[in-house]
């Protein structure tokens, strides 16, 4: 409530946030099961874990955020809303493929390395070269980079502007000057 009276002109927004969280709760689902037996591409077993995996992150990432706002940590906010970002450059860059997979540019092999590079895609991991093993697949992990640079795209097409794809990824390069321990970041 303090954070609300000091700054009156973003209580909506404050209030947005937490139904968003409240929401979340209500709607959350811990797991997905599909149906057994049944004969699956990868994708159609993927792509919704995949989801489902999203926004369970997305959901703690909003916890954060809110927090973070509340108790007046910004690195907290910033860090929390970097990663947001990411999370959802990921999401657009399963529906970018998934696009260019319904116009027949890329074919389902290419469609289907996409979702396991998100899926299970790492630089690097304790138990890389078990997983590797077990599930039969080396996964590399797709850049943030180009993970945020597909959520600029898609924010600027549903916004119909090149200025909105541009603010995508001027705010993401922002909020990395200040995660990172140079200049900016200490400056908090």
């Amino acid at each position: 409530d303090e954070i609300r009276a000091d700054i009156p002109e973003l209580v909506e927004t404050f209030n947005r946030c937490e139904r968003a969280q409240s929401e979340y709760e209500e709607r959350f689902y811990s797991r997905l099961v599909l149906p057994s037996g049944a004969n699956l591409s990868t994708a159609a077993r993927n792509g919704p874990h995949f989801l489902l995996a999203s926004l369970c992150r997305v959901r703690g990432l909003l916890e954060v955020a809110i927090v973070s706002v509340n108790e007046r940590l910004p690195h907290g906010l910033f860090l929390s809303v970097r990663a947001h970002l990411e999370t959802a450059g990921s999401v657009a860059h399963l529906k970018r493929h998934l696009q260019r997979l319904y116009r027949g540019e890329i074919g389902c092999e290419a469609f289907e390395r996409t979702l396991v590079s998100l899926c299970l895609g790492t630089r690097w991991a304790p138990d890389q070269a078990d997983t590797e093993r077990r599930v039969g697949i080396s996964a590399e992990a797709i850049n943030a980079i180009t993970l945020v640079e597909s959520a600029a795209t898609v924010m600027g097409e549903l916004c119909g502007s090149t200025e909105a794809r541009q603010l995508g990824n001027d705010q993401y390069a922002y909020l990395s000057e200040y995660c990172h321990p140079n200049r900016a970041g200490r400056r908090f």
